[in-house]
């Protein structure tokens, strides 16, 4: 399942074919609605279908039962099935544990750098959805006049109108038999469609963010400490004594930084994701890995300032999984990079075969337990067990400010 913030994205942009040569599996990407065609709540759509705001998770739950049907005729077992994707993608196949009507199609999970499972109360994004109509010129009449008006436009009119009125991102939403109830909570109350999971993030994912924030290269140290007050509040002070910009090349770094461990955007790396891992480790069986490459691929996805150095960035793993397979991937694979590619897709299909990413020819890689134990870093030269995540990413400074809390959102995402 493509990432993309559930605006953006498509199935060809993943190319599975090395994956599947290589490996004896058979890789299915697809598509789904995006934006306000995948996501829009409205009373009007809940009175006529009973549930709105989900036409994209089901899009691809509907994929996932074709595969269930089907997948037989390609070679593929409908009984090892592995559900994966990456950013939006990984948030949907986090979502997908705690889907009802998911259950039983798929027998492991596969989330990378979705760690905040992207999801949210229908009521949170009420407001933004019923901003739609007035947007795209459907004002007269009550909710179903609109929904008939909407109906009339064209889908470019609709995304234009989208993107005008939406300033929260679109993402599954919680409420009704698709997603009814938010998916950390399902693993907290042990309802889930309980599976091995394997997840992780890229080490650097916050550098992706500086672009989308609009912070140049090279930054002043003004503007670092106007971003850190405006996301940090009454907490700022003491996120700036932590990561003083004296302590990286640039203020953009120390900022990427804090935006990492905090898991500010979206809760995709850094601590935040560590407590979901630790969350799925108390629940079942769970990998977790971090991916630390310094020079990754540069990709096309959102170009950084000049000069900037994206390094381990979010979405960097793709590269990895794909092996010059993801089409927005800016620089081929060096000889070193294609041999960590090999291992990570070795790991991948193990995990897809067996709910388990050893076999042979591949470094242990053991399961995942509280606390920062057992992550296994996937660098070029050196796959092993980390020492201390937690020191890395400062997790006990930010838990001693209250972030990051399992369960809530931390900040806007991508």
């Amino acid at each position: 399942m493509h990432g993309g913030g559930f605006g953006s994205g498509a199935g060809w942009l993943y190319d599975g074919s090395t994956v599947a040569q290589r490996n004896d599996v058979v890789v299915v990407t697809i598509n789904y609605r995006l934006g306000a065609l995948g996501y829009l709540t409205s009373p009007a759509l809940d009175a006529e279908q009973g549930n709105s705001g989900n036409y994209g998770f089901l899009d691809q739950i509907a994929a996932l039962k074709w595969v269930h049907r089907n997948i037989t005729a390609f070679g593929g077992d409908p009984s090892r099935v592995a559900i994966s994707g990456q950013s939006a993608g990984g948030g949907s196949a986090c979502a997908m544990l705690a889907s009802p009507q998911a259950k039983g199609l798929f027998s492991s999970a596969i989330i990378q750098s979705g760690g905040d499972c992207l999801t949210a109360p229908k009521s949170t994004v009420a407001a933004g959805d019923q901003a739609l109509a007035p947007a795209a010129g459907c004002t007269t009449g009550d909710a179903a006049a609109q929904l008939s008006c909407l109906r009339s436009k064209s889908a470019a009119e609709v995304l234009a109108a989208s993107n005008q009125a939406r300033a929260a991102r679109w993402q599954p939403v919680v409420g009704g038999n698709a997603l009814p109830i938010e998916p950390l909570t399902a693993v907290k109350a042990g309802t889930w469609n309980r599976v091995p999971v394997l997840m992780g993030a890229a080490r650097d994912e916050g550098r992706a963010g500086i672009g989308y924030l609009g912070v140049r290269y090279p930054a002043a140290e003004a503007v670092y400490q106007d971003r850190v007050r405006a996301f940090f509040g009454g907490s700022a002070d003491k996120v700036l004594a932590e990561y003083p910009s004296s302590d990286y090349t640039d203020p953009s770094y120390a900022l990427a930084a804090v935006l990492t461990d905090s898991g500010f955007q979206g809760g995709l790396g850094g601590c935040f994701a560590l407590g979901v891992a630790d969350l799925f480790a108390a629940a079942g069986t769970t990998y977790f890995y971090e991916l630390y490459d310094p020079n990754a691929p540069t990709l096309a996805v959102a170009p950084p300032p000049p000069g900037f150095q994206l390094g381990s960035e979010h979405s960097a793993d793709l590269a990895y999984v794909f092996q010059n397979g993801f089409r927005q991937q800016a620089s081929p694979l060096s000889a070193a990079q294609t041999a960590l590619s090999n291992t990570i897709m070795r790991y991948w299909a193990n995990f897809a075969g067996s709910g388990d990413p050893n076999g042979e020819n591949t470094p242990q890689w053991p399961a995942h337990q509280a606390n920062g134990h057992n992550i296994v870093q996937l660098s070029p030269n050196n796959v092993s067990v980390m020492p201390d995540y937690r020191a890395e990413h400062r997790c006990g400074f930010w838990q001693s400010l209250g972030r990051p809390a399992v369960g809530l959102r931390p900040g806007p995402g991508r």
